[in-house]
């Protein structure tokens, strides 16, 4: 509506620079990019615009080129580079997301989140100073030593440059290429270098190799925009420029500018256009050769213009002025097409990018080996001393220590983030140089994590009574506990048994008992956790056992019996005359006791409608059972029952003696 609006206002009042801008703004507002353009050229006929004006096309181009590459652009990047700079992981460091990075890339930005997932970086929480990766460190040497050797040449090059000895920064990326013909990042700085000298056409060269290595590098793009602007290749600038604008994702004002400048330069009548020595350079942001005054002042009188306009269109109907129209501009459609055309090329250039890959000739499964189990590293993680594991060896070595199982190192801050994530470049080069033994490890991890989730055997918590749809938070500090608890959440299942302890009975537990489901767990920094779990099936043991320190047992489990059709009635007045008993019960007790209890158990539940076929039971009459001052013995002799009736008689019973004592 606002484009139409425009258009109807230049027909009216006839065309001007800020009538003309207006409207190009608003076909980009509506993704009208080939007409915004010819309105634009038109533009520049009537005057020349501050580079702000520009911004609204500049940022629909770079949109738009941005939805475009994105599409292209791989989603997931090389996980045998640096997740930053992207080239060989020079001293790799292993952040908590399980990304690697060259320890210089670490240390610019150490808070700053992970440039591949955008997780936030907590790693100065954990620790003051991040280890390398011992495992990685040892396989890009052994894969990568060239590479590795040119980058010493290339921080000593970087050193020079910034010395301004750019001839000795030369000889450095000049050798430092020798050893590594495919790394970006070597011509990219040499590029820079030669530009200092001016040497642009040398400097193009080495950009355009950059790019050839790695299109999706904006960098590059933005080495060779240069070199062409040097050249005065404003159109080939233009290109680079968008490029770099949407392969960085980041808001460049300054580059922004640029390509206002670049797109004035290209769209602008011959006699607008400045001297070739203005373009590239950082110019003052709202100056025009018609001054800062003349297009405020426009703009300030645009509203009351349009007011009288449209008075006098009430009264005399609208002028239309038929002789004006946009046209496509020569200068923009030209411009259009070489845009489309690189767009339309970029796939081309990726597929010619260089990838990173290991050396299948230098390869021995001893170098993915964990050092506690002794197999091939499954998930494995590396923890901030640099050591590697297998993630379930390292977790059930953090069950009974907080500190490194090699060195010692303390993980007190580790524990306390809980982020123990896969690191992606050893899990992806073990599947992607060992596929077979990669492929039988994970035939064995499956296979165990089958054989507990069964179902033929159930972990079981020995510690206090559990009750049916009831609440039980519970302290877990042993070592033991904590490993049920992580495999019940690593599983899927989310639930185990819960026994109360029994010197009575075999392995120290009673036969009767309640699943628990987890609903959440809560770490703290020493391993310790709190689970927040609620009762639900009541299950009887058959056989017990034991794995890796805690009880297991083969169970059924238990349902009430349905209640015979002649007795509902007579269950039903018995479960109302419990009800109604048990409240008064609860209501002459002291308030400090009612409050206590509502703060541990909850207040009693509401009652189901169809409480009286429910496996269970009714929710509220468990809750009574969990409260009531009764001996664990008698507790879990009304577990046990599955007679409905029965179970309502006997709690009726032991409230009933205690209203008695109440009074």
């Amino acid at each position: 509506m606002k484009a139409e609006q425009c258009f109807k206002n230049i027909q009216r009042l006839g065309p001007s620079l800020h009538s003309l801008m207006s409207y190009a703004d608003s076909l980009c507002n509506i993704s009208r990019i080939d007409e915004a353009l010819d309105v634009y050229a038109t533009a520049l006929e009537y005057g020349d615009p501050l580079l702000f004006q520009m911004d609204t096309l500049v940022k629909s181009l770079i949109k738009l080129w941005c939805s475009e590459i994105q599409r292209i652009i791989p989603k997931e990047s090389n996980a045998f580079s640096c997740v930053k700079c992207e080239g060989v992981l020079y001293d790799p460091v292993t952040v908590l997301c399980g990304h690697s990075l060259c320890r210089q890339c670490y240390e610019k930005s150490p808070s700053s989140a992970c440039a591949k997932c955008g997780t936030r970086n907590q790693q100065r929480r954990v620790c003051t100073e991040l280890k390398t990766n011992v495992v990685m460190h040892q396989l890009t040497k052994k894969w990568w030593d060239g590479e590795l050797s040119a980058t010493v040449l290339r921080n000593s090059g970087n050193v020079h440059f910034k010395e301004n000895r750019y001839e000795d920064a030369l000889k450095s990326y000049d050798e430092a290429i020798s050893k590594a013909p495919t790394d970006h990042l070597l011509y990219g700085n040499r590029s820079q270098t030669l530009l200092k000298i001016g040497k642009p056409h040398e400097a193009l060269q080495d950009a355009t190799a950059a790019i050839g290595c790695k299109p999706q590098w904006y960098k590059g793009h933005y080495r060779k925009g240069y070199a062409l602007l040097n050249l005065k290749r404003y159109e080939d600038a233009l290109v680079c420029f968008l490029y770099c604008a949407a392969l960085s994702g980041i808001g460049d004002s300054a580059l922004e500018e640029e390509i206002a400048k670049l797109l004035k330069e290209l769209l602008a009548p011959p006699n607008q256009r400045r001297k070739p020595s203005e373009i590239g350079q950082a110019s003052g942001r709202g100056t025009s050769s018609e001054g800062e005054d003349s297009y405020q002042s426009d703009d300030s009188n645009s509203e009351i213009e349009m007011q009288v306009t449209e008075s006098e269109e009430a009264v005399r109907g609208p002028i239309i002025d038929h002789s004006f129209n946009i046209s496509p501009h020569p200068r923009a459609r030209s411009l259009l097409e070489r845009l489309k055309g690189e767009l339309a090329s970029f796939p081309s250039l990726m597929s010619q990018r260089y990838e990173r890959k290991p050396n299948p000739n230098n390869i021995s499964q001893d170098d993915f080996e964990c050092t506690l189990c002794y197999r091939l590293l499954w998930q494995p993680v590396t923890i901030p001393c640099g050591h590697t594991f297998c993630k379930c060896c390292l977790q059930r070595c953090l069950d009974h220590s907080s500190q490194c199982p090699l060195c010692k190192f303390s993980l007190e801050g580790y524990l306390e983030v809980r982020q123990i994530n896969v690191t992606e470049f050893l899990d992806v080069a073990i599947s992607t140089v060992l596929p077979n033994e990669y492929k039988a490890r994970h035939e064995v991890h499956v296979e165990e994590i089958k054989e507990l989730a069964s179902g033929s055997e159930i972990p079981i918590f020995v510690c206090t009574l559990g009750f049916p749809t009831i609440s039980c938070p519970l302290h877990v500090y042993e070592p033991r506990y904590r490993l049920m608890i992580r495999r019940a959440m690593e599983t899927g299942t989310r639930e185990f048994g819960m026994c109360v302890a029994s010197d009575s009975e075999a392995n120290g537990f009673a036969t009767i008992g309640t699943m628990l489901e987890i609903r959440d767990v809560q770490f703290f920094p020493d391993g310790r956790s709190v689970v927040d779990t609620v009762g639900g099936r009541r299950f009887r043991v058959l056989r017990r056992g034991t794995r890796d320190g805690y009880a297991t047992g083969k169970v059924e489990y238990l349902k009430d019996n349905a209640v015979e059709a002649d007795k509902v009635e007579e269950v039903k007045r018995l479960h109302d005359c419990l009800r109604q008993s048990a409240e008064s019960w609860l209501n002459g007790m002291p308030s400090s006791m009612r409050q206590r209890i509502s703060q541990h158990f909850g207040s009693m539940p509401n009652l189901e409608a169809d409480w009286i076929t429910s496996p269970q039971g009714p929710a509220w009459h468990w809750w009574l059972l969990a409260i009531l001052p009764a001996s664990s013995k008698h507790q879990l002799t009304i577990l046990s029952m599955t007679d409905l009736k029965e179970r309502l008689e006997a709690l009726a019973k032991i409230v009933a003696l205690l209203r008695r004592r109440q009074t």
